[in-house]
């Protein structure tokens, strides 16, 4: 019986071996900061300036980012694709693939030189992978200096981002006496020159039921290339903002591209709005709010989730081991190894296996009583090991460390001898004459 059980559950230990194996290479290792650039730091492997839109006589294009929670032996890849434009025909064609494979975390740049014709025209993207899994994927442009500089994303937010001044919880309202600032973020594209760009923040305030604009400042920036900009107006301490509409008018060497509407409310009215879109989130008072509060509490993180798979995969992987670690401990015994899947007659082989009478399950039954049979099961392990030849000291190791001393019992040379059974008579030698 044994030799026939012998299989089947080796099968089954290897099976959850391969999972728990192929789980711990999902690796918690993730991007962070991913940009594109045109220049580096070579001592830092940090964008000097983050762009996203290139000439076509750009020397070399550079994906920068930094890693953590990198586990050794890492495998990551850089796949840069050409997502279309001036040859449709390459539309998803893969430009290059670049393989590593790191021990620690920190700051790193993937280089693509340009081909020797120069960079086409149109879209490009690159994935970024840990292992085979893409964690992060970022976007460029490639366009002639006859482009129009464009803004091409607009919005009002409650905070910029510090290295890449894109938006934070954007949002189209803020909270008089909570807000601390007023911030706003445009991307602008296809600028290879040097252009003027201008927020200018107005109030619009009701003159005889009529709407007039009201200018309240205006901020310059002057930039090159695809990238965020962005502006803020703090609050002064102890004043607070004037409720009503507003609007940021953006504009691009003197022509206006966007214009940025928002409303400055009351805390009670932004609670109305929360009501309204409870899915928006909750300031971070913890009192409702609308769009932009709490977005960032609501994402997962993925390094967590892999993590609980990891852990989840290895105790799958102990409890199988101590399941087949059983069937053959039942198999030794003369029993049916396959009980070991069957609950609570698992526990009846046991007993047997112990040399214990079977009836002793009903005793699971009694109320009260079914505790100190717990006790009674648990010291039967000591039986089990003597009726393997093993001694108390085995026995207890069965009944705290099961996890080790099972498989141990059970894959090792100990043999059963059923309870009761006298050792096998020894005959001494014939005297030779």
């Amino acid at each position: 019986m044994l030799s026939r059980a012998k299989p089947v559950l080796v099968l089954l230990l290897v099976a959850l071996t391969v999972i728990a194996c192929s789980a711990w290479q999902w690796s918690s290792a993730k991007y962070e900061d991913v940009a594109i650039t045109d220049r580096i730091n070579p001592r830092t492997k940090k964008p000097i300036e983050v762009k996203n839109v290139f000439p076509p006589a750009t020397p070399s294009i550079y994906c920068t980012t930094r890693m953590s929670m990198v586990p050794e032996d890492t495998q990551i890849k850089a796949e840069w694709i050409y997502e279309g434009g001036e040859d449709p025909a390459l539309e998803g064609h893969v430009l290059d693939s670049i393989e590593d494979v790191i021990d620690e975390g920190g700051n790193l740049a993937f280089n693509l030189p340009a081909p020797d014709a120069g960079w086409m025209r149109g879209k490009y993207r690159v994935d970024l992978y840990v292992y085979d899994t893409k964690k992060a994927s970022v976007s460029f442009v490639v366009q002639g200096p006859d482009a129009e500089p464009t803004i091409v994303e607009s919005t009002a937010c409650r905070a910029l981002d510090p290295y890449q001044m894109s938006p934070v919880q954007p949002t189209d309202f803020f909270v008089a006496g909570v807000d601390s600032q007023l911030c706003a973020s445009a991307r602008l594209e296809f600028a290879p020159n040097p252009v003027d760009i201008v927020f200018a923040w107005y109030y619009v305030e009701d003159v005889e039921g009529a709407p007039v604009p009201q200018l309240i400042t205006t901020i310059p920036v002057t930039t090159t290339g695809g990238r965020y900009l962005g502006c803020e107006i703090p609050v002064t301490e102890g004043k607070e903002l004037t409720l009503g509409e507003y609007f940021v008018m953006v504009t691009v060497d003197g022509e206006s591209q966007a214009e940025i509407p928002f409303r400055v409310v009351t805390p009670e009215e932004a609670k109305a709005i929360a009501a309204a879109a409870p899915e928006q989130g909750t300031m971070s008072d913890g009192s409702a709010a609308g769009a932009g509060y709490g977005d960032e509490d609501l994402e997962v993180d993925p390094a967590a989730v892999m993590m609980g798979l990891v852990l989840f995969a290895v105790y799958m992987l102990i409890i199988l081991l101590f399941i087949v670690s059983q069937g053959f401990i039942f198999a030794k015994a003369g029993r049916p190894w396959w009980g070991c899947l069957v609950p609570i007659y698992n526990i009846y082989l046991t007993l047997k296996v112990a040399g214990k009478p079977g009836w002793w399950l009903l005793l699971a039954l009694i109320p009260f009583v079914n505790f100190v049979f717990m006790f009674m099961l648990w010291f039967a392990h000591i039986s089990i090991a003597k009726n393997f030849g093993k001694g108390v000291g085995f026995g207890l190791g069965l009944m705290f460390l099961p996890i080790i001393f099972y498989p141990v019992l059970a894959f090792g040379s100990a043999k059963y001898v059923a309870a009761g059974t006298p050792p096998p008579a020894t005959v001494a030698p014939v005297p030779q004459g």
